[in-house]
């Protein structure tokens, strides 16, 4: 299992940029979705989950695991998991991100 700080990094670093990514390839507009705070905020307020910062690593893995999800089955976008690469590269839109190891 991933470190706090692991985990932490790998949702905003990989699980937030591919959920963005995946609402707005759904028609979402990019002001509403665009950043991480509204990506976050969005997910948040899907699974009712005030906040993250209190989660305890077991609880946020579930949390993101349920990001994952939202993003497969209603989205047809999928997310990949931690454990699937130290570095993830993409590019969308001329969007290039680069996550450093987590």
């Amino acid at each position: 299992m991933l470190s706090s700080d692991q985990l932490r990094k790998y949702y905003r670093g990989v699980v937030i940029p591919h959920a963005r990514d995946a609402l707005i390839d759904a028609g979402f507009e990019p002001e509403v979705v665009g950043s991480f705070e509204l990506t976050h905020i969005f997910f948040k307020s899907i699974l009712h989950t005030p906040t993250t910062t209190t989660l305890k690593n077991k609880e946020f893995s579930t949390y993101i695991m349920h990001v994952q999800r939202i993003c497969a089955t209603y989205l047809n976008y999928y997310v990949p998991d931690a454990n699937e690469q130290n570095y993830e590269r993409y590019t969308k839109s001329n969007r290039t991100h680069v996550v450093q190891q987590y």
